[in-house]
């Protein structure tokens, strides 16, 4: 070519190609008792696409002790023997059997885990995630996820902005109610309204 650049030539008989190799739930579990996902990270599975979540910072891990802490004090009083709910950081959710999530912290029923060795949507109250870096895609993709599965009420503590974004009353695929609060706002979670949280006490 006059400028000394080569002509490639791409006009080549159609082949396969790329391959995207998509997991199920069952895989990726047994990835992880082959040691394969044996690391700091955390991994999920969207639709079959195995996601890895890079290591909490001072941050989130600041903000999700926090709510834990809260959350947890404020149901040991209500329901001290844990007979309706269970507080559970970083709880598998299998979501269908290509997608498996793992929220920062949910409130649960209580399940004995040899009948019940995954947790499904079913047994979930409320979802939490703590977002710094990973705000968009639980704003976005893990939004639609709870809503879609059903699952009641959702948060999502966005430690940029020291905002809680609220959802509630999952329609058609998504959750019909939609609120931030700011941190001089208070709120209570739909299964139990007497727990009152100041949102400026979560970060």
């Amino acid at each position: 070519m006059a400028d000394g650049t080569p002509h490639l030539n791409t006009n080549f008989p159609d082949g396969p190609g790329y391959r995207e190799k998509r997991f199920t739930v069952d895989e990726l579990f047994a990835l992880g008792e082959l040691g394969a996902l044996d690391d700091a990270n955390r991994y999920e599975l969207w639709d079959g696409r195995l996601v890895m979540t890079p290591p909490p910072g001072n941050h989130h891990g600041r903000a999700e002790s926090r709510i834990l802490r809260r959350l947890l004090a404020a149901l040991l009083e209500l329901d001290p023997d844990e007979q309706r709910y269970v507080v559970q950081p970083n709880p598998g959710l299998e979501m269908s059997n290509d997608t498996f999530l793992q929220p920062d912290l949910a409130i649960v029923s209580p399940t004995d885990p040899d009948e019940t060795p995954r947790l499904t949507p079913s047994h979930v109250h409320l979802c939490i995630e703590v977002s710094r870096s990973t705000v968009r895609g639980d704003l976005e993709l893990k939004r639609l996820r709870y809503a879609q599965a059903g699952i009641a009420e959702y948060w999502v503590l966005n430690t940029w902005t020291s905002a809680l974004h609220l959802f509630r009353q999952p329609e058609n695929g998504d959750y019909a109610e939609t609120r931030v609060l700011g941190t001089t706002e208070t709120l209570s979670p739909l299964f139990e309204p007497r727990i009152v949280l100041a949102v400026d006490q979560l970060f």
